[in-house]
């Protein structure tokens, strides 16, 4: 199969596909909000992925910000800006896995809430 020069620049311009490394790592799910529900799982997986990236970067700017040549004071505030956003976005993140699990307990004690009543 050959290429032609034009064909050849096109599909190196085309974005790289993800490391299959990264889809490994969306399908594992923290344990504590597995919901046994493939679609909540599907999203809950994502979002797993997200918040293990989220982690990781505030590891890098708290190793950043631990520099011993990292003494310039607004490259010091930027990093614990970066830091104090990361905070929020796992935290964020962890409340939006919750979520799916909370629904499906409340939903279940409202069902049996309900049935009780005779409603």
């Amino acid at each position: 199969m050959t290429f032609e020069r034009n064909e050849f620049s096109a599909r190196a311009r085309q974005e790289p596909k993800k490391d299959h490394l990264e889809f490994l790592k969306q399908a594992a799910i923290h344990a504590e909000y597995v919901t046994n529900d493939p679609h909540w799982d599907k999203m809950l997986s994502l979002l797993s992925a997200e918040i293990d990236i989220a982690e990781e970067s505030k590891k890098g700017c708290i190793n950043q910000l631990l520099h011993p040549l990292m003494v310039n004071h607004g490259d010091i505030m930027k990093i614990k800006i970066s830091i104090a956003a990361l905070d929020a976005r796992i935290s964020a993140l962890k409340t939006a896995c919750d979520l799916p699990k909370t629904l499906k307990i409340s939903g279940e004690k409202a069902s049996k809430e309900t049935s009780q009543d005779g409603r």
